[in-house]
């Protein structure tokens, strides 16, 4: 457990595919790799592991840790050693229980966000939905955003962006090259049928047709 908690410090390895420093040429590489599906991520710098808003929200930053140690950058044993120690593991446990009673608080005050929940036909009544929308409102999850268009994640890539900072980079994840299907198996049986009962009782309902159509894709991109 402690070693998959110290890789979150380890710099991020993915392949380079080429930097850039125009959006004309950011646009240029994406239509040369743009396979069906892809999903996109930016981050403000290029050697963060990609990690859920929850993962963040509860561990201490690298640089704090390097700064209480007093060392310019803390190796794997330094870290593990950091957050073994008790009052470090108490205030993780702290911060795991307030985003708990964040989520709860949410969940009780859910009938403000009602109109959210109705607009957004391809949300499932269940906890994974409120989750979800929790996320959009702000709370730390474990989901972790992607998005289809490469501009958005342009966009989070560099809008916080200092001089001073690391080069940023946009993520590029091709579910049709990494995925076998096995995975959503279960899931898809099981949401399939939810959503036909729900949302699909008429085949000529074209409205509800193209809603179903439009939740099996987002389904299978944000899975």
């Amino acid at each position: 457990m402690q070693n998959s908690i110290t890789e979150f410090y380890e710099d991020d390895t993915t392949d380079v595919i080429e930097s850039v420093d125009t959006v004309s040429k950011f646009l240029e590489i994406v239509n040369d790799d743009n396979l069906l599906g892809n999903l996109y991520r930016g981050q403000r710098k290029h050697n963060w592991k990609i990690a859920s808003s929850l993962t963040r929200a509860i561990l201490p930053k690298k640089e704090i840790i390097a700064k209480i140690l007093g060392v310019e950058k803390p190796n794997k044993s330094e870290i593990s050693n950091f957050l073994s120690d008790k009052t470090v593991s108490k205030n993780i446990d702290i911060r795991i229980e307030k985003a708990f009673k964040s989520y709860v608080r949410f969940k009780l005050y859910l009938p403000q966000y009602i109109d959210e929940v109705t607009n957004k036909e391809y949300l499932l009544n269940s906890n994974l939905s409120l989750i979800l929308l929790a996320q959009h409102y702000g709370l730390p999850t474990r989901f972790i955003d992607w998005s289809l268009n490469p501009l958005i994640a342009l966009y989070f890539a560099v809008e916080k962006a200092k001089p001073t900072d690391t080069d940023a980079a946009v993520f590029i994840y091709s579910p049709e090259a990494n995925l076998t299907g096995m995975e959503f198996e279960y899931a898809f049986e099981n949401t399939y049928k939810i959503i036909e009962e729900k949302f699909v009782n008429d085949c000529s309902d074209f409205v509800s047709l193209g809603k179903f159509e439009s939740f099996k894709f987002k389904f299978f991109s944000t899975m």
